[in-house]
């Protein structure tokens, strides 16, 4: 008598269980109509390769968006998420697509910083996730060059500089002579391209430095940093 009293209650938790968490495909009974799917979109911002200075890419949910969908054959259609604020989920027709995914750094997404594009097919009752990758507008346009450098307090900065790497010799000066430990500063409308950033200094009688590759994309901030100890001076 137990084991029946046992067995009903264990039954029922089964079903119900298997209930809430359904098997398979999603389909027109989830609120899907018929011959469509959905695509959940996945955005991914790139910060670039280590030991290079590549811009400072602000994190997904500080973009807003424009997403255009491509059918197969067809011409570019731009799409709102649905449901909640936060949301890409995107109900379509079945079939093959290409995305578009715009990123702008102002709600009225007229300044394009970013774009990433993904192909993928749309089946019947089915979820599929679309993993996106945005990488920085690289063709025109100027960006913001941030740098600091921290090195022992009897030091000096003797100079800091950049020039672009296909004419080193356009060298521009951002510090000389600096002096207390910490320099810091900003350097906008820089032009988009790849610079290369020279640290000079000395702390008597010995001198230090170092260069890094930067990379200035188009309405995005560049961040270089150099620090130094006294262990790094030798003398000439």
């Amino acid at each position: 008598m137990k084991q029946t009293m046992i067995a009903i209650p264990l039954a029922a938790v089964l079903l119900l269980a298997a209930c809430q968490a359904p098997l398979g495909p999603r389909g027109p009974a989830d609120g899907l109509p018929e011959g469509t799917g959905q695509v959940s979109v996945d955005l991914r911002s790139n910060d670039g390769p280590a030991r290079t200075a590549y811009p400072d890419m602000p994190v997904v949910a500080d973009f807003a968006y424009k997403y255009f969908f491509t059918p197969a054959g067809g011409s570019a259609l731009e799409k709102i998420p649905e449901g909640a604020y936060g949301s890409r989920a995107f109900t379509l027709p079945v079939g093959t697509y290409t995305l578009e995914v715009r990123a702008y750094n102002d709600t009225a997404k007229t300044n394009q910083v970013a774009v990433g594009t993904a192909s993928f097919a749309v089946s019947a009752g089915v979820t599929t996730p679309v993993p996106v990758n945005l990488l920085p507008e690289t063709a025109l346009g100027s960006g913001t060059l941030n740098y600091t450098v921290t090195y022992p307090a009897t030091a000096t900065l003797t100079s800091l500089t950049y020039a672009p790497v296909d004419t080193p010799l356009s060298t521009t000066t951002l510090e000389s002579s600096a002096t207390g430990g910490f320099t810091y500063g900003t350097v906008t409308a820089v032009p988009v391209g790849c610079y290369l950033v020279i640290a000079q200094l000395s702390d008597g009688g010995k001198t230090t430095g170092n260069s890094e590759v930067v990379y200035i994309y188009q309405r995005l901030s560049t961040t270089v940093d150099f620090i130094f100890t006294a262990w790094d001076f030798t003398t000439p």
